[in-house]
């Protein structure tokens, strides 16, 4: 699970529908990646750090935590 990311999208004021969009997923298949079921494309990985913030690294943004935290419904 991505909770870095999901903090980032949201801070960034996107809902994860919105952001869904931005990056052309359904947002079912968003929350699917940010819950560790499916993996994310290395483009997504490079467009949501663009639309995130292109300097941070790509180990902060996208670093795992463990699935039993909080699953986005």
């Amino acid at each position: 699970m991505y909770l870095r990311l999901k903090y980032e999208i949201q801070r960034k004021g996107y809902s994860i529908d919105m952001f869904s969009n931005e990056i052309g997923i359904s947002e079912k298949t968003l929350r699917n990646k940010i819950n560790g079921i499916t993996d994310f494309t290395w483009s997504e990985v490079l467009l949501i750090r663009k639309l995130i913030n292109p300097k941070m690294k790509l180990e902060e943004l996208f670093k795992k935590e463990p699935k039993n935290i909080n699953v986005i419904k």
